[in-house]
């Protein structure tokens, strides 16, 4: 979420606007006034963001990475994500860097794939797709998937469940007119007994059929 970091209760216009940030554990609502939030507060909220992300832009990127990273790393944030979509202003295009004990951030090495260990989720690493940065599962190799794909996969889904609700229906659909068609066979079968039970009884009493 990108929304505004308020620094000082006392002087409002103290604030930071990142692209994104991350604050595990704090939920979506403003503590104080029970909506989704607006705003982060940090006198509110009762502790910093834990990872930061901004994306690379001619007019951001000074700024980006001399200004706000040595901000963000005297508010205590954990880990500070710089990439850059197009590539030409960042070298690597993906840059990650973690708060060491002197509140000074250093950049993580990335690994021999260009993936680098996100300090924020240790179980999975920052690789680059395409004009995103993506977080990977370092058990499992998957990407965790983004809301386009997620809102994809629903979809598939949805189809899958519709359409083998579909074949159940008909499969039942068959299965009745099976048993109906049993069940008239049955009758027909039970009404040509019952003819021919009278049939004999009749010759029996020496009657003519009938």
């Amino acid at each position: 979420m990108g929304k505004r970091h308020h620094l000082d209760e006392h002087n409002l216009r103290r604030h930071l606007t990142p692209d994104v940030f991350v604050a595990r554990g704090v939920g979506e609502l403003d503590p104080v006034y029970g909506i989704l939030r607006r705003q982060y507060r940090l006198w509110d909220e009762g502790k910093v963001p834990d990872l930061v992300y901004e994306g690379a832009s001619p007019s951001t990127i000074y700024r980006d990475s001399a200004g706000k990273k040595p901000d963000y790393a005297a508010m205590g944030v954990r880990e500070y994500v710089q990439f850059d979509p197009m590539g030409g202003m960042l070298s690597p295009r993906l840059q990650v860097f973690r708060l060491n004990e002197y509140v000074i951030y250093e950049q993580v090495v990335p690994e021999a794939d260009g993936s680098v260990r996100c300090v924020t989720i240790p179980d999975y690493d920052w690789v680059i797709g395409g004009y995103l940065p993506r977080l990977r599962e370092r058990a499992t190799g998957q990407l965790v998937p983004t809301p386009q794909e997620k809102a994809r996969a629903a979809k598939v889904e949805a189809q899958a469940a519709t359409a083998h609700a579909q074949a159940a229906e008909a499969h039942a659909q068959v299965e009745t007119a099976r048993a109906h068609a049993e069940a008239a066979g049955a009758n027909a079968a039970e009404a040509e007994k019952a003819r021919l039970r009278e049939l004999l009884s009749r010759l029996q009493e020496g009657h003519p059929p009938a």
